[in-house]
């Protein structure tokens, strides 16, 4: 199994309704076990990093150290809230 990197926790803030749209995307493609990249996540990359709701985990694939990135269980747990999830 690959190396999880952890980042420094982040405050707790709203997230913005474009926030909580490209993290429900993202989920939807995680849940197919498709890759996300920073190109799926519109321009939030740098703020959801900050904030821990995207992480990266490096594998080692063909002798080659692979990153991918995935939803945090607490971008998982904010975007599947009774009032969040109905926001599309």
């Amino acid at each position: 199994m690959g190396k999880i990197i952890h980042l420094p926790q982040a405050a707790k803030a709203t997230l913005s309704i474009s926030m909580i749209k490209t993290l429900k995307a993202a989920y939807e493609k995680q849940k197919h076990n498709k890759p996300i990249g920073q190109s799926d996540l519109d321009g939030s990359f740098t703020t959801l990093v900050k904030r821990n709701l995207i992480a990266a985990r490096t594998s080692l694939v063909n002798n080659e150290t692979v990153v991918t990135w995935y939803l945090t269980r607490a971008a998982i747990d904010a975007i599947t809230k009774p009032g969040i999830r109905n926001i599309d």
